[in-house]
């Protein structure tokens, strides 16, 4: 989104700004993410993190890995929206995001609610990362489904739109590793579906299945 001119914020509670723009120049430049962690790239992995860094100075990207509540959340995205423009809120993720701990469903609930009134209220998108029931992993088919989302209905009511990546590889050694969907749970203005992606994870990324086969 930054990268095609939006102004995009980042709320991370899980990475740090350093690891996401390690993990956005692989996936933008096909850089081995294993040989970046380790800083043993290539010369041409080199010169493509370097055009990543030039390329990204031009962009409208926050990153934002203080750890604060959805009260903060908005009243930062409103003084931003107000002096400089925002399109887009990223929060990775819903349950690492700092609540009173009285009743998990109800803060969940309120806290999505809340993060829907404000995509309204500013007019941007907002991107929710949440976790699923570790009960998944029990099932006999592991695709995950709106049931779920882990606790809390509010994801599934507010939300317009939810999308599920979805890769056998990841429960299936034996699996193909590179095969990969990307299940569209819920889409409140158009149709429900399944599309297959292709998992490049040395890059880090997922690419359109007809553009890679």
């Amino acid at each position: 989104c930054a990268k095609s001119g939006l102004s995009v914020r980042f709320q991370s509670y899980e990475m740090s700004g350093i690891e996401l723009t390690q993990r956005g120049a692989a996936a933008e430049h096909s850089i081995d993410y294993g040989r970046l962690k380790k800083y043993r790239m290539t010369q041409e992995e080199h010169n493509g993190f370097a055009e990543y860094l030039n390329e990204a100075r031009d962009w409208k990207f926050v990153i934002d890995t203080e750890m604060v509540g959805i009260e903060a959340i908005a009243a930062r995205c409103r003084l931003e929206k107000r002096k400089s423009g925002l399109d887009v809120l990223v929060v990775d993720h819903l349950h690492l995001m700092p609540r009173k701990g009285v009743n998990e469903v109800a803060e969940l609930d309120d806290i999505t609610a809340c993060l829907k009134r404000l995509a309204m209220e500013l007019q941007i998108h907002v991107l929710l990362v949440a976790q699923l029931n570790r009960a998944t992993e029990k099932q006999a088919d592991k695709r995950p489904s709106l049931a779920d989302l882990r606790g809390s209905g509010g994801i599934e009511q507010n939300a317009n739109l939810v999308l599920m990546p979805y890769r056998e590889g990841y429960y299936d050694s034996e699996a193909p590793q590179e095969t990969a969907e990307l299940i569209i749970a819920k889409n409140r203005d158009g149709e429900r579906g399944v599309l297959d992606l292709v998992w490049q994870g040395q890059y880090q990324r997922f690419c359109e299945y007809e553009y890679y086969s």
